[in-house]
């Protein structure tokens, strides 16, 4: 067995894709057990976009009714009063808006099984991160990888450890922010 198919079969079991996997991901498609993981994908997002819409558009509903009632019932009767209420409520609206547009973006290549390819050399990085109360939530490292200039979260060490830094790689990805979904790869 050469090295390089020793990397490879360790890039297999840290990406958990196969030989068909691969093949599949060179011509631009994707395998049945990689659809099946868009799919979940996609459905655990549409969970997140149906709380997002609820949240802040609720949120933004709720004030604009408030807006209406205080302006209806000559409780908001001064100028400054009505701009900075509306200004406010122009404010949620943007925000949400900005924010359905960006997750609409940020999901098409999820959306269509898009794959994009990349290639270069691989560098690895560990980054401690602190969510919240660090007494509570406590602390944690996410795992990145830069192939070429482009910065890619990886979602266990397995993965950072699978990927030697200098070694030159072909990575079949589908875009998701903030982790983008590593289909296959192989050493170049």
């Amino acid at each position: 067995m050469t090295d390089t198919q020793s990397i490879q079969e360790q890039l297999q079991a840290a990406f958990e894709f196969n030989e068909e996997d691969l093949s599949l991901n060179r011509s631009g498609t994707l395998s049945t057990k990689q659809k099946e993981l868009l799919e979940k994908t996609r459905q655990m997002r549409g969970c997140g976009r149906r709380a997002a819409v609820i949240g802040l558009g609720g949120t933004t509903g709720l004030y604009a009714v408030l807006f209406v009632y205080l302006l209806l019932s000559g409780t908001l009767n001064s100028l400054p009063a009505i701009i900075g209420f509306g200004a406010v409520l122009a404010l949620f609206v943007v925000v949400f808006l900005i924010a359905m547009i960006m997750d609409y973006l940020r999901g098409q290549d999820l959306k269509t099984g898009r794959i994009t390819v990349l290639e270069g050399k691989a560098s690895q990085h560990k980054e401690k991160k602190v969510r919240g109360n660090p007494s509570l939530m406590g602390n944690f490292m996410e795992y990145y990888v830069r192939i070429g200039s482009r910065r890619l979260r990886l979602e266990t060490p397995e993965r950072l450890n699978a990927l030697r830094s200098e070694a030159t790689y072909r990575l079949y990805i589908v875009k998701n922010l903030p982790v983008d979904i590593v289909l296959s790869v192989e050493v170049v």
